[in-house]
């Protein structure tokens, strides 16, 4: 035979301590003040006229221009960004033709998201 040593704490001879809280008030306490803080709403997107143009290293490591969303981290400086693709191309190819990216003028999205097919 199995034994196993064991309390139980049902049926324990001594009763409970009273409770330690204080006597009840007559009335409720107030409702706790909560405060939401709501952080500003960030500015409008930038409308493509407003967008700054800029050279991107692709992950094919082609160099082009681009007015995209994918900006470096860290780059704030003024002197990287140009007003127009044409200004772009002219700083970074010598040329005012030059491979870019335009997200203003992109392709039309695609009714329900593409499948890689493996071949």
């Amino acid at each position: 035979t199995i034994t196993c040593n064991y309390v139980d704490i049902c049926s324990s001879p001594e009763p409970s301590k009273a409770p330690q809280s204080p006597a009840p008030t007559l009335k409720p306490s107030p409702l706790p003040t909560i405060t939401i803080i709501t952080p500003a709403p960030s500015p409008a997107p930038t409308s493509c006229e407003e967008r700054k143009w800029y050279s991107l290293s692709t992950n094919t490591n082609e160099m082009i221009c681009s007015n995209g969303y994918d900006i470096p981290a860290g780059w704030g400086n003024a002197d990287m960004f140009y007003g127009s693709l044409i200004e772009c191309c002219q700083e970074e190819f010598g040329s005012s033709d030059c491979p870019f990216e335009d997200v203003c003028t992109s392709k039309v999205p695609t009714l329900s998201p593409l499948s890689a097919v493996t071949t």
